[in-house]
């Protein structure tokens, strides 16, 4: 696994990505309505708040497994969100994300 900054040929699969997380969300909040029709495009709008510098991702064989970012405002951050793909989770990949998005604050 590989741990690098995310790049603009990423913003499909991380969109997927977020497309779990909200399906996660729906499920634990039994809301079907969370994050609309579509939602991975909320990613587009999380990533123009955040700004692609404070985006990683998490990559195995080729393949997008896991997000984080890293929200900064003045002297604070916030690591928001931390998303593993589902079939990688249980593998520590979330804690490595997270270690790399606050190693950058």
């Amino acid at each position: 696994m590989n741990i690098r900054q995310y790049g603009e040929s990423d913003r499909d699969s991380c969109r997927a990505l977020w497309g779990q997380l909200v399906q996660r969300h729906r499920e634990i909040y039994k809301d079907p309505s969370i994050g609309g029709d579509d939602p991975g495009a909320e990613f587009d709008t999380h990533l123009e708040k955040v700004g692609a510098g404070h985006v990683w991702v998490a990559e195995a064989d080729d393949k997008i497994i896991g997000l984080v970012s890293l929200i900064h405002s003045g002297e604070e951050a916030e690591v928001e969100p931390v998303i593993v793909s589902s079939e990688h989770r249980g593998k520590r990949i979330g804690a490595a994300l997270v270690g790399r998005g606050t190693d950058i604050f």
